[in-house]
């Protein structure tokens, strides 16, 4: 299926454009774009499911790619995406060991002496031309995401598998009138323990060998065959010179790392989800102030103010400081986003899919540790939480930066501006910490059964003192 759709290129800046600060001028007056030209874009999805893209494993990327005598079969698994590339080993290369190549011959002649006729096998066999085959590759990531391989040998797997089948069998003689039991429990299999069996290692391994393999071709990059298929997929570059019109067909995949890396990365990735600042000045102001601070995670009041639209637009401090104690929770005269907004109810983790209930709990406590003591123990929050080491790291990364080997603080220095100034909303936050300590405790107590929540309060009292102090405006 092919969709052509118009690409408007315009003198200034494309309309719809992802600014890539987040804390970007609201205010910018909108000028319209004049046209200069409008390019025909042909959109298809033809090749999602047959294109792919590999890494070469195991090659310095100053060599050249394989050869097609050093590829001696390839094998694909469409519906797992698996990939098996099988290598000729130069066996006369100065990296070649040809003490370890003698010692699988060794075990491969040993175990095929007494196996019958068929294993009776010269030394000739296992090295013809010079070469050792059947050395293999075998892809063990979803190849669409791009190739991670891993050596394997056939031959030592086969000999585990006899060895392992042989102990099984004397075991079997030995135990005498032993006899297989099954065992069944009556009652439904609800859907989530499908799902969990589904997911199961065992059940991965029956699919993947119910499916069978399917046999490839390899072909160099500089053969006729690839250049065709280069030619069917890009369209040539066509050059207009002296009323003339050239095509160009030069190979476009020869470039250095920095080109390579600049078209395949995304110059907007750290942008604003894609909506533009249009569209983000016509909404609201509680979500205008949700927006921003939960793609900053961490703002000075003074910042926040001078991130609203400013002028005739401009909006009254009072009412910013009502939107933000809606979204955000103070932190050391710092304003967060509150854990709810960034894990509603029924949501779950980007990184490892955890539930937003977990998530919620362990940055809430994080932000009781940060309030209290500006500096945390990456360690304890560690056995705290017992949180994955991604989705922990996730988490102090946002609001927080290394000050040692197992010290993080605050981002931002503590706003005692804010806190002189503002001692009714001090006040008012000092009841939200502590209901969300009493909350937490009750969390952590029925959750794991433990007394972490004691652990919570023991550092309240601190707390309180040290808000008391700032709150009192003499």
């Amino acid at each position: 299926m092919t969709t052509k759709k118009s690409l408007m290129v315009t003198s200034g800046s494309t309309n719809g454009s992802i600014p890539t600060d987040p804390l970007g001028e609201f205010s910018n007056v909108e000028r319209p774009d004049d046209v200069v030209a409008e390019i025909d874009v042909m959109l298809s999805d033809e090749l999602n499911t047959s294109l792919y893209l590999l890494q070469y494993p195991y090659r310095p990327r100053d060599q050249p790619p394989y050869r097609p005598d050093e590829i001696t079969a390839v094998r694909f698994k469409p519906e797992r995406e698996q990939l098996e590339i099988e290598l000729a080993l130069n066996t006369r290369g100065a990296n070649y060991d040809r003490r370890k190549s003698e010692a699988i011959a060794t075990a491969a002649n040993r175990h095929g002496e007494g196996t019958g006729p068929t294993s009776k096998t010269t030394e000739s066999l296992y090295f013809p031309n010079g070469i050792v085959d059947r050395q293999l590759l075998r892809s063990s990531k979803p190849i669409g995401n791009g190739d991670e391989s891993n050596l394997a040998v056939g031959r030592f797997e086969r000999i585990r598998d006899a060895e392992g089948s042989i102990g099984g069998k004397n075991d079997g003689e030995s135990s005498g009138d032993s006899k297989p039991v099954t065992v069944r429990f009556a009652g439904r299999e609800s859907d989530r323990v499908k799902a969990i069996r589904a997911r199961a290692y065992s059940q991965i391994v029956k699919k993947n060998a119910e499916e069978a393999w399917l046999t490839m071709g390899y072909r160099d990059m500089e053969s006729p065959e690839a250049e065709q298929g280069r030619m069917q997929m890009l369209c040539p570059h066509q050059h207009e010179a002296g009323g003339a019109t050239t095509t160009d067909n030069s190979n476009i995949f020869n470039v250095d790392g920095s080109e390579y890396a600049s078209a395949i990365t995304n110059r907007h990735a750290a942008g604003l989800r894609g909506d533009s600042l249009k569209s983000i000045r016509e909404k609201s102001l509680n979500e205008q102030v949700s927006y921003v601070l939960g793609y900053a995670k961490i703002l000075r009041f003074d910042t926040l103010l001078e991130t609203l639209p400013s002028g005739p637009q401009a909006v009254d401090r009072m009412q910013v400081l009502r939107a933000v104690q809606q979204s955000a929770c103070l932190v050391q005269g710092n304003w967060v986003v509150k854990s709810e907004v960034l894990y509603p109810k029924g949501s779950r983790s980007e990184l490892l899919g955890l539930s937003g209930e977990i998530m919620r709990r362990s940055r809430n406590y994080l932000l009781v540790q940060l309030q209290n003591s500006f500096v945390v123990s990456k360690s304890q929050l560690a056995h705290t939480l017992l949180l994955p080491h991604e989705e922990l790291e996730q988490l102090l990364t946002q609001l927080t930066v290394r000050d040692g080997p197992d010290r993080w603080r605050l981002k931002l220095p503590r706003d005692e501006k804010f806190l002189l100034a503002n001692p009714d909303i001090v006040l008012r936050q000092n009841l939200i910490w502590e209901a969300l300590e009493s909350g937490l405790s009750r969390e952590f107590k029925e959750a794991r059964g433990t007394t972490i929540g004691d652990k919570i309060t023991t550092t309240a009292g601190f707390r309180r003192r040290h808000s008391s102090k700032v709150t009192d405006p003499a």
